[in-house]
């Protein structure tokens, strides 16, 4: 019989003896042994994949109306506003965290480590979660495939909570996960909250019903996700530069633009992706009811009820504006509920449709070939370009400099208008903040700065206050172009378009732009002209 000292060393001699044979020394052979081992690793799959689909194109600002929200943010940062107050909107006084671009240093490096953190868990869970049922190879293939479809659009956090949320409901979850799960539901929904307020509370309340499906007379993992919300909310809130008046605003008007969102910002695209969006929801709820087959008795109930709440919120967001970077953010979604359910073997065809269809449907709405989005050269290139330019504050200032030419350019202020706008404060209206940044200005902004957004008439009063208020922008820079989805620039935020008229009067005016500059109210009180009733559709003059 064999000791265990001669068991142990069995394998070792093995290895001698095959490094003898090949002529390679037995070190080389423990270390191709270790590298094989390591490369077969989540982890290790997790990095390749995480460097191969960077989600990164730029750091470059450059014009637009997308770009001119996210400079909003970063400006907001940067000045320290108070959201709530200053600054009103869906996102937080971290929004700017959701979009890596250099307007300044700090918040680019900051907004580079929360996209890498994201991204880096996202692609570690999925690769995770597709391997406990597919071989390796296969696993790693599709998650390239599906990580690149969910990180078209910037929802990977509300994917990652998704996975962990349905993997800690189920029986045959880590034990581990459970204990420690109420803090870091409590921690990621309290950060996100500063974030994107709509996503932090999706995932806030998706945490709560998995904590008191668990247990609900466990009030001790209620406490501890309270807390550990809590906590970390005040942490970042202050730490933005927030302070504690402005919490309930915060709040409040988020709630405002949230609640009016649907009604305000309807821009209505194809039938057909609808009912795609429908067969995807169908889709998901087939393989959860599957999963949860043999599960214990509620189970069923609460994963149906987080896909039904998750499905309503993500449907909102990606279908209320139907365009095809909204409904990216339902699909992507989709796609990471599938790959949630991807624990048992028995569920392996089931979750492999699934994603096929998500994937299918996704491509043919966004009329794209798959090479576009899984391009693993481009990727590994944009990387390192970003971590060398962050790197180096030359490179970093040129970057800057070329930028703010190429927006100069594209903007083209002629020299009367910059010197109507220099040493005063300014805001821009209905949009195009990105003007700011390019020339130098001095931002004092109307709260929701991009007007489109005054989705209630409680915003719209709070811009038309500031701009009636001494304390409101010096200068108004007017954009005469083309509006929103072909809206009438003169119906978003109506009670500021005639604060703004009442309150401005304009100093020079171009094809493109025109300065407005403050003036005594010239308004006197509301007088009737004349009430007309019409049905809907008759022109009135």
């Amino acid at each position: 019989t064999k000791t265990g000292e001669e068991r142990a060393s069995a394998p070792r001699r093995r290895r001698i003896a095959a490094a003898r044979m090949t002529g390679l020394a037995p070190a080389a052979i423990v270390a191709l042994s270790w590298i094989r081992r390591t490369i077969w690793t989540t982890w290790f799959l997790g990095l390749v994949l995480f460097v191969i689909t960077w989600p990164v194109g730029s750091l470059a600002p450059v014009p637009g109306l997308d770009y001119s929200f996210v400079a909003g943010l970063h400006m907001a940062a940067h000045e320290h506003l108070q959201f709530g107050t200053q600054v009103v909107g869906t996102y937080g006084p971290l929004g700017f965290l959701r979009y890596p671009v250099l307007y300044y240093t700090w918040t680019a490096r900051l907004s580079l480590l929360y996209t890498a953190g994201v991204h880096l868990l996202l692609c570690l869970t999925v690769v995770w979660a597709l391997r406990r049922m597919l071989p390796t190879l296969v696993a790693f293939l599709l998650a390239w495939v599906a990580v690149s479809i969910i990180v078209a659009e910037p929802e990977s956090a509300l994917v990652v909570a998704v996975v962990w949320l349905v993997e800690a409901t189920r029986t045959g979850s880590s034990p581990r996960l459970k204990r420690v799960f109420p803090v870091l539901a409590g921690v990621t929904s309290g950060l996100e909250v500063l974030i994107k307020i709509n996503t932090g509370a999706t995932v806030a309340v998706l945490a709560l019903l998995v904590i008191l499906f668990s247990d609900w007379r466990e009030w001790r993992r209620v406490a501890a996700f309270a807390a550990s919300f809590v906590v970390t909310f005040a942490i970042a809130w202050f730490a933005a530069g927030q302070g504690l008046a402005n919490i309930g605003p915060y709040v409040s008007t988020a709630k405002q633009v949230i609640s009016g969102w649907s009604t305000a910002m309807q821009l209505v695209g194809p039938n057909a992706v609808l009912w795609a969006a429908l067969v995807v929801a169908i889709a998901v709820f087939v393989i959860a009811w599957q999963s949860t087959m043999w599960d214990r008795p509620g189970a069923r109930a609460v994963i149906l009820l987080i896909w039904l709440v998750l499905g309503f919120s993500v449907f909102k967001e990606g279908f209320v504006a139907q365009e095809p970077g909204h409904e990216s953010i339902y699909f992507g979604t989709a796609l990471g509920a599938v790959i949630a359910f991807s624990w048992r073997g028995a569920q392996r065809s089931a979750v492999l449709w699934g994603l096929t269809l998500v994937v299918a449907i996704w491509f043919m709405v966004n009329l794209s070939s798959p090479l576009q989005y899984v391009d693993p050269a481009t990727s590994t290139r944009d990387l390192a370009n970003q971590i060398s330019t962050m790197a180096s504050a030359g490179s970093r200032d040129r970057l800057v400099a070329q930028s703010r030419a190429a927006m100069v350019a594209a903007y083209g202020l002629d020299a009367t208008t910059l010197a109507e706008l220099a040493g005063h404060t300014v805001d821009v209206v209905p949009s195009e903040q990105s003007i700011l940044w390019a020339y130098g200005l001095r931002w004092t902004p109307t709260p929701v700065y991009e007007w489109y957004y005054s989705v209630t008439p409680a915003l719209d009063e709070l811009n038309a206050r500031v701009l009636a208020s001494p304390s409101g922008p010096q200068r108004l820079l007017r954009s005469l172009s083309a509006p929103v989805n072909g809206r009438n620039n003169l119906f978003d935020s109506p009670a500021a378009q005639r604060s703004m008229l009442c309150n401005y009067a304009p100093l020079s005016t171009t094809g493109v732009y025109e300065v407005l500059a403050r003036v005594p109210n010239r308004c006197g009180p509301p007088r009737l002209v004349q009430a007309v009733r019409a049905p809907w559709g008759t022109l009135v003059q």
